[in-house]
């Protein structure tokens, strides 16, 4: 669950090398009314120390992608941005094809103003899982920027195969890198797991610092004073996700959270819970059953053993007493959160056409919207007011009916 599922890359490292037309390709539009803009920060945490480099002097630093409603005309962009940079790192990630990413655009427009419809937007911090760089989810903050939400992508520093720096410096990930000892009493006895968790929700409340700072109009850039800082939202996917609830149990400040493929949280979640409305989304497939598939288990024990999980998920969530939907998604497969599938299955087509998205991940955004739109925006939805069950290749639970803010 907590690495990479090795399908996309596998399709991906299997394609012969072939010849690059000139033509390029767009990835999916996003959907809503807004333009999407974006530009690229670097934010550092003068606050904690860089724990991966020995050099004291060092401190936290992320690059962070914002997306958001903007004022363009015919917006267009490389899908991926500093591509030089991260060149050797994509090399390592799909050989053969790498290049071929380079001829992807997005329908986004860089550094282009705000949209001037609405004063202030809604704002969501948006995590990956480990190894997966903010890259692979274009599709999913696209989609949010243009329904009108500000969106803060980060790279969690050293946990993904390459981060580029807008300078040009590339920062390769450490995954096999302990963190050093901590004298913080509250670390003492932490697995190295739960220790890397705390990192990333430290990395995401720290984004909420800087947004805040945003939405300050005093303060420069083309985003001052267009955040509304009491409606902030996070979402991650799997490690990010785990991370964005130890963020929620610890940071009041989050108003809601989407964890997908997110399950177990960390001891400290368990123990004091969170007080944020909260939607869990699951593929149906598990990458541990996609193992355990290969290794000959029979179809009705894997069956089982997906029932019992999503039983057990349901009802430590329900522990918490906030609001609480649960949504599994037909024929999803862990990385089916990423755009990885979607170009995976563009690669191995012929390029004959543009990438598509998926109705998996069609079907995750609409109910994600549904549910930032309750919580931030307090708009009602048929679409999360509908009765639990199977609708339209989603099988949909509300684990919990109690009233946002009361535990």
């Amino acid at each position: 669950m907590l690495l990479r599922a090795l399908f996309p890359i596998a399709v991906l490292a299997s394609l012969a090398p072939a010849q690059i037309a000139n033509r390029r390709y767009s990835m999916p539009a996003p959907t809503g009314p807004y333009p999407v803009g974006t530009t690229i920060e670097v934010w550092v945490d003068e606050s904690r120390p860089e724990l991966f480099t020995p050099e004291p002097e060092d401190h936290r630093a992320l690059v962070v992608q914002l997306w958001y409603p903007a004022k363009a005309k015919d917006p267009v962009s490389p899908y991926v941005a500093n591509y030089a940079t991260l060149e050797s790192a994509l090399e390592g990630m799909f050989p053969s094809v790498y290049r071929l990413l380079a001829k992807l655009d997005i329908a986004a427009k860089r550094d282009a103003p705000v949209a001037a419809k609405r004063r202030r937007y809604p704002a969501v911090v948006f995590s990956h899982g480990l190894r997966t760089p903010r890259l692979f989810y274009t599709t999913q903050v696209m989609e949010l920027a243009s329904h009108g939400y500000v969106v803060a992508s980060l790279d969690h520093t050293f946990d993904v195969e390459g981060v580029a720096f807008p300078d040009g410096k590339l920062v390769l990930g450490k995954f096999g890198t302990s963190l050093p000892k901590s004298d913080d009493p509250e670390e003492k006895g932490l697995s190295e797991l739960e220790r890397r968790l705390r990192l990333w929700a430290s990395d995401q409340s720290f984004l909420v610092d800087q947004l805040e700072r945003l939405a300050r109009k005093r303060r420069k850039g083309k985003l001052s004073g267009r955040i509304d800082k009491d409606k902030i939202a996070v979402i991650g996917h799997c490690f990010g996700g785990m991370a964005a609830l130890e963020a929620c149990s610890r940071d009041k400040r989050f108003k809601a959270v989407v964890a997908q493929n997110a399950w177990p949280p960390t001891a400290h979640v368990i123990a004091n819970g969170i007080s944020q409305p909260v939607l869990m989304e699951y593929s149906e497939i598990s990458t541990s059953e996609a193992g355990l598939r290969k290794k000959g288990v029979a179809e009705d024990k894997l069956l089982m053993l997906r029932k019992a999980f999503h039983a057990a998920a349901a009802d430590g969530v329900k522990a918490w007493n906030v609001p609480a939907l649960q949504i599994i998604l037909d024929g999803g497969e862990h990385m089916s959160f990423t755009d990885e599938p979607d170009i995976a299955a563009w690669m191995s087509s012929g390029r004959r056409s543009s990438p598509k998205c998926s109705d998996v991940l069609r079907r995750s955004l609409r109910y994600t919207l549904a549910f930032l739109n309750r919580y931030l925006r307090g708009k009602r939805s048929e679409l999360l007011d509908q009765e639990p069950g199977h609708h339209d290749g989603v099988e949909y639970t509300i684990l919990s009916r109690a009233k946002p803010g009361r535990k």
